[in-house]
Parts: structure tokens; C-alpha cells; sequence
């Protein structure tokens, strides 16, 4: 895999913005060895465990918080990877890893993943500087509104950390408190084809939805 290094108008977009999308972040060859792995890996399913959403529909999800040697792993601990995350963050200490999940959603019973920010769970694990954290979300295959692609509310990276309660058996944004921020012409739809990485701010309002076929 050949080298890729943010430029300076990625950069900008990102603490402007508050995401920045990569293009070709994974070769198609990469992308389908990742996807392999997801479906067919014993240990990922085994691992895997469930949560409903506020409906009772299930999304499933295996977690870790240590990268191994295997593909996942080697692509978290990569120079790609780690070198452009650094670009992004505040501060000067090493990039660490903090952990990594897959997201699993089945044809038709997939669920949601509730309106939440990323920091607001990481908050409550003692981290307080939400700068000198980020988000990364790679697709191992095509997404979009149909199959419940992330979604974002364009602005809440500025917000500030919001509270959060039990959605379901998720933990997600307690709604009262997110305010004008809940409008649907903020919305955007995260769409995205494989192999493609989402760069984000972990103060950022966001969901998945559900899967619809």
C-alpha cells in the first residue's frame, strides 16, 4: 500500500469543518481482505455481542482495545494511519490507541446506533481534552442511507459535550439537551463507497441507522 499524507486543505477542512473524508484510504484489495475477515473471521463473530436500539432492532458490534498483528491491527498501528491522525490532533504527546470497533448490521434486522458523540462516552473513561482525541471510520463496503451509513449534524463539533443516557440499551445524546442542534436540515448523510476513510471529531453528534434490506 502506497504512502498518503493529508494535505493542507484536508487539514483545514477538518478543524473547520470538524470531518474530513479520504479517498482511497484502502486499496480495493485491502478493503476486500478487511471485509473477509468481518464475515468469515471465527473469533471476530464469536466476539461479537448485540445492543437494540430504542425500537428493540439489534446492531451488532465486536470491540477491542489492543491492536494485534493481524490486518486490522497492522492498519491501526500504520504509518498511513497514524502519521495523518497526528496531523489532526492538538498537543504533541505520541498517537495512542485508544480501541477499535466493527459494526456488524444484518440484512433487514439491522438496527440503529443512537444519536450520541463519541466523547461523550470517552469523557467518562477520565479523558478531558476532546481535541486530543479523534474519530476514524474506514468502509469495508459501500454505505449509504439504505444501509444505515453514519450521519452526522453539521456544527455540533462546537457545541461542547453534551449528556448522555440510556437509548434503548445504548447509551446515547439525552435529546433535551442537544436542542437546535436535532434539526433535519442539518443532517448529513455520510454516504460513502468502500475503501474510503471518515476523518471526525469525536465531539460530533452522530448515528448510524437501521438497515433496511
Amino acid at each position: 500500500m502506497g504512502s498518503f499524507i493529508l494535505n493542507k486543505n484536508h487539514i483545514e477542512q477538518y478543524h473547520r469543518d470538524g470531518f474530513v473524508i479520504v479517498n482511497q484510504f484502502l486499496s480495493a484489495q485491502g478493503t476486500e481482505k478487511l471485509h473477509h475477515i468481518a464475515v468469515h473471521d471465527d473469533v471476530m463473530r464469536k466476539n461479537a455481542f448485540d445492543l437494540n436500539d430504542q425500537t428493540g432492532k439489534k446492531t451488532k458490534l465486536s470491540l477491542w482495545y489492543t491492536p494485534g498483528n493481524d490486518a486490522y491491527g497492522l492498519l491501526t498501528k500504520s504509518e498511513r494511519m497514524i502519521n495523518n491522525v497526528n496531523a489532526l490532533l492538538d498537543g504533541d504527546a505520541p498517537v495512542c490507541h485508544f480501541h477499535s470497533k466493527l459494526m456488524q448490521k444484518e440484512p433487514k434486522v439491522g438496527g440503529a446506533w443512537e444519536w450520541h458523540q463519541d466523547y461523550g462516552y470517552w469523557y467518562k473513561n477520565e479523558f478531558l481534552f476532546p481535541n486530543q482525541m479523534i474519530s476514524v471510520m474506514v468502509a469495508i463496503t459501500d454505505a449509504n442511507k439504505d444501509n444505515g451509513c453514519l450521519q452526522v449534524i453539521k456544527g455540533t463539533h462546537k457545541m461542547g459535550r453534551v449528556e448522555h443516557g440510556f437509548s434503548g440499551e445504548q447509551v446515547g445524546c439525552v435529546a433535551a439537551l442537544c436542542g437546535p442542534g436535532f434539526t433535519s436540515d442539518g443532517t448529513y448523510l455520510c454516504g460513502t463507497k468502500s475503501w474510503r476513510c471518515f476523518v471526525f471529531s469525536p465531539e460530533f453528534i452522530a448515528s448510524f441507522g437501521i438497515q433496511h434490506f
